[in-house]
């Protein structure tokens, strides 16, 4: 019989020991839900306490779906992993890379989407890079794809393929799911993710019925202790059609669980809905970085880096969790991770200023370990 009391006390705790005005976690297994737990208020500063329909600001958890929804288009034929970027968005064909005596010269490796895929396509997270602030100046409403184009006027800062960098791979990426669907980004995800799995609240809009749901704060504690309540935007919102594939989508704590859900069930969703193949999704969790990539990996050594998604590849760091257990996070505290062995997804959300250790180093792993001591695993 599981026993949550220690995980559940634990998310009650948060907002004492910590800058955080809210907590949310939802864990199921084998589809069903078997622990949630919120505490702290929607609105810091009112005292208005959660009611669990609330919607966040993803960031970075944008990235998990824009991998299952590339990794579809792989499955079905649209794409291969080693084709070229530059045969979809012909713009990126010669790319430059900055050298160490800071000179430039032209990329002698053709990004693929293996590359993108992996954050080792070269480039960096620049979002006020020339090419980008630029292009929305001369179109404000420049669409994903448009804009995507534009930041192959970005100059790399190595060879495509040997180092690992965190950057806009994954909007890139966005954009080559345009090119290679014929439709709209946002159309993509729908139509092959949320609405196979009951995702009803996630996309990269508001909708007017929902914006009195929207955690509207990105709530820190302030030099005196107290707490302010922040408007609640995303600066990866490039330009008014921009749709970013790394940082861009709204989602709430119920709705996220359920694209992990289905992954922890290898493609199946609880609808019945198959997103992906058994194959496809342990792909998507294998370790796809060499020794000198490992390097640069900031969640090793004990986690590497799959196609989108941290894995663990060591747990001498005394994860509960099984080797290949995988997930990602976001800068305001988003939380995912799952677990193909025993069908376990867990999805964390909370709203913060700014990214912050505590979660990552601290929060994130007792919460994965306490999801496996209410199991007994």
């Amino acid at each position: 019989m599981a026993d949550f009391t220690r995980l559940k006390n634990y998310i009650d705790s948060l907002c004492d020991q910590y800058p955080l005005a809210s907590s949310d976690v939802i864990v199921m297994r084998e589809h069903e839900q078997v622990f949630r737990g919120m505490s702290g208020f929607k609105y810091a500063e009112k005292k208005i306490p959660l009611d669990g329909k609330e919607l966040y600001y993803i960031f970075s958890c944008t990235k998990m779906c824009t991998c299952v929804a590339a990794m579809q288009l792989i499955e079905r034929g649209k794409m291969n992993l080693s084709d070229k970027l530059a045969d979809y968005i012909p713009e990126f064909a010669h790319m430059k890379v900055k050298l160490t005596d800071g000179n430039v010269k032209e990329a002698e490796t053709p990004i693929t989407i293996h590359h993108l895929m992996t954050m080792t396509g070269g480039f960096g997270y620049e979002l006020e890079d020339s090419s980008i602030v630029n292009a929305v100046r001369e179109n404000p409403n420049i669409s994903t794809l448009d804009l995507v184009r534009n930041m192959s006027k970005m100059t790399l800062h190595f060879e495509p393929g040997t180092k690992w960098k965190y950057s806009l791979c994954h909007d890139i990426l966005g954009g080559v799911i345009e090119a290679v669907s014929g439709i709209k980004f946002s159309e993509y995800l729908t139509e092959n993710i949320f609405k196979p799995l009951g995702m009803a609240h996630t996309g990269f809009e508001l909708k007017q019925d929902d914006e009195d749901s929207i955690m509207a704060p990105a709530a820190y504690v302030n030099e005196d202790g107290s707490i302010t309540d922040l408007p609640a935007e995303c600066n990866h919102k490039l330009s008014k059609n921009y749709e970013s594939g790394g940082a861009g989508l709204i989602s709430s704590t119920e709705d996220y669980v359920k694209l992990a859900d289905a992954l922890a069930n290898l493609g199946m969703g609880k609808t019945g809905s198959r997103i992906l193949s058994e194959q496809s999704v342990d792909r998507l969790r294998h370790d796809e970085l060499t020794d000198e990539m490992k390097k640069d990996f900031w969640k090793g050594p004990y986690y590497s880096y799959g196609l989108g998604f941290r894995t663990l590849v060591s747990k001498e760091n005394g994860a509960r969790s099984p080797i290949g257990e995988f997930g990602w996070e976001g800068t305001r505290g988003c939380y995912c991770f799952i677990d193909t062995d025993n069908r376990i997804a867990v999805f964390y959300a909370t709203q913060i200023a700014s990214e912050h250790a505590f979660l990552n180093n601290e929060v994130h792993p007792q919460i994965r370990d306490l999801v496996y001591d209410a199991l007994d695993l």
